[in-house]
């Protein structure tokens, strides 16, 4: 079945009739604990499709170790609004080793938003993701626009009947960057962003996310204790121990 179809069943399940809905053994359980158990089955869903695209073939299913159950169920809730161990209102620096699975969660969690039957159940559901390495080239080419294109009100956040939406990014493998010249201008572009995107944060509380393999003296030394000390003000850490790589014998979580 196409994960459309899997999703749209799924949530065609969440259409009550009340507030509380009743099991077959009579347990009254809530609509969000109902979302959220859902949700679970769509993360695995989707986590399954993107396991066997990336890996071309060769894997069909993405492996949940049970240590980190706990982690997805924690990001889904953060996600949807959810009353759960991750605050709403700070956004995601995810550290880990090279392979333990860091950015495919952010993966999986994007192509769940894609589907207009799930939307309503996120908070925000829009995630761009884009790699550092790759913004930075992109100001090598093009100068102070490819660092707009990720700080600029405009670009940042929108605003739709007086309210505010913001734009969430998440920057992928923060670290892996460095400092690049245009014109013989030498920026140390994330820092700019970073900088950047704290004011918004400040003002319109815009959450950014990070994943990255850096240490925290290792943050402090590639981009300075101004900017590291801002990066812990506006995320929470959230560090993946599992030393396994995902993409060595099935995709760990």
């Amino acid at each position: 079945m196409e994960i459309k179809k899997i999703i749209a069943q799924e949530v065609r399940d969440l259409q009550p009739a009340s507030k509380e809905l009743t099991t077959a053994t009579n347990q009254e359980v809530s609509i969000d604990e109902l979302a959220l158990k859902r949700m679970k089955h769509i993360f695995k869903s989707v986590a399954d499709r993107l396991s066997e695209q990336y890996s071309a073939g060769n894997r069909k299913e993405y492996i949940i170790t049970p240590p980190r159950a706990a982690l997805i169920t924690d990001l889904l809730k953060y996600f949807m609004g959810l009353p759960g161990e991750l605050n709403p209102h700070k956004g995601l620096l995810m550290r880990g080793a090279v392979g333990c699975g860091k950015t495919m969660l952010f993966h999986i969690i994007r192509e769940m938003m894609k589907y207009r039957d799930v939307q309503e159940l996120f908070v925000n559901p829009s995630l761009q993701i884009a790699a550092c390495i790759d913004v930075c080239d992109e100001y090598g080419s093009s100068g102070f626009s490819a660092i707009e294109r990720w700080t600029k009100a405009s670009n940042v956040i929108k605003v739709k009947e007086g309210l505010v939406q913001a734009k969430c990014v998440m920057f992928d493998d923060l670290g892996t960057d460095d400092k690049r010249k245009h014109f013989g201008n030498e920026t140390n572009v994330m820092a700019k962003i970073i900088d950047s995107r704290y004011n918004h944060y400040l003002n319109n509380r815009v959450l950014t996310h990070f994943t990255t393999n850096l240490l925290d003296e290792q943050i402090d030394a590639a981009y300075g204790t101004r900017i590291s000390s801002r990066l812990k003000q506006m995320c929470q850490e959230i560090t993946i121990t599992d030393q396994r790589d995902y993409r060595d014998g099935g995709l760990l979580v």
